[in-house]
């Protein structure tokens, strides 16, 4: 046992050499194309499944697997739960996310 790590000294330089990052070129290559009209409607039927978005006060456009949302929303939080919805959908690139928080009344 002490000779291997005698040996690892003698071939590493150090018993605790550095770890060598591994840089796989993995990458993921989609099936089939998704339509930006498919991706609309997931998009939309997913915001209808919310309770936290009035899904009829956003629009949703799609372009390039793009989706822009707009309108308003009446909260922060409603707000991020549509951008995640969005960039969730399948086939979705990027969100453009143009909703209006509406004014709290205080």
């Amino acid at each position: 046992m002490f000779a291997a790590w005698i040996a690892a000294v003698v071939v590493c330089g150090s018993a605790f050499a550095e770890p060598t990052a591994i840089d796989s070129k993995l990458t993921t290559v989609p099936t089939k194309d998704v339509s930006d009209e498919i991706i609309a409607e997931s998009v939309i039927e997913a915001l209808k499944r919310n309770p936290a978005i009035n899904a009829e006060a956003v629009e949703v456009t799609v372009a390039n697997a793009v989706v822009r949302l707009a309108g308003a929303v009446r909260d922060r939080r409603a707000w991020e739960i549509a951008q995640h919805t969005a960039m969730q959908a399948f086939g979705a690139v990027g969100v453009d996310n143009q909703l209006m928080v509406a004014a709290e009344e205080d």
